[in-house]
């Protein structure tokens, strides 16, 4: 498993994970949850949250 860090991506209007200076995961689609991958997407109202999750 890689490690990033989460980050905007204004080019996309997208969040992405950042794994080094100019390696990026491709945008957040999928978070592990209890052991088992859950696809996804972060949005922001009063704060920010993972639909569905």
């Amino acid at each position: 498993m890689k490690q990033g860090a989460l980050i905007f991506d204004e080019r996309t209007d997208r969040y992405d994970i950042r794994l080094g200076l100019a390696d990026y995961y491709g945008g957040l689609h999928d978070v592990m949850v209890g052991g088992r991958w859950k696809p996804t997407r972060i949005e922001y109202a009063a704060d920010w949250y993972l639909v569905g999750i």
